[in-house]
């Protein structure tokens, strides 16, 4: 999935129900990609990145199932971690200090399994 596609799928769900906290019928493509993802980025071939901004997380948990798992007072967010899930992710994602919100069941899995992120990291390598 890509975000022409995540765009697509909110759309027609808001067209059934809209979100009144934001009106993204007036918005372009480009201009919801940068509100909703956090590391948006537009090369020759492709965008990339489906790391969800705070505001995209409203708009993804509104119309979309979501995992959470939660994060002890000490987590601290590394940057291993964005690069981790920004190169194996096939879904959005959310992450802050508290908890990592996933819209893709199977990763949502492992990631629990795994018991926290450096065990997950160790045992699904990129």
């Amino acid at each position: 999935m890509d975000h022409s596609d995540v765009l697509s799928i909110i759309r027609i769900k808001y067209k059934e129900k809209p979100y009144k906290a934001c009106n993204i019928t007036l918005e372009t493509d480009q201009n919801l990609c940068y509100m909703f993802f956090k590391n948006f980025r537009i090369n020759t071939q492709n965008c990339s990145a489906l790391r969800l901004s705070y505001e995209g997380l409203l708009i993804m948990q509104n119309y979309f199932d979501n995992w959470k798992i939660l994060f002890d007072d000490s987590f601290i967010i590394k940057s291993k971690y964005l690069l981790h899930f920004d190169k194996i992710s096939r879904m959005p994602w959310y992450i802050d200090s508290t908890k990592l919100l996933l819209f893709d069941q199977d990763l949502a899995l492992k990631v629990k399994l795994s018991g926290d992120l450096e065990t997950f990291m160790e045992n699904f390598k990129i």
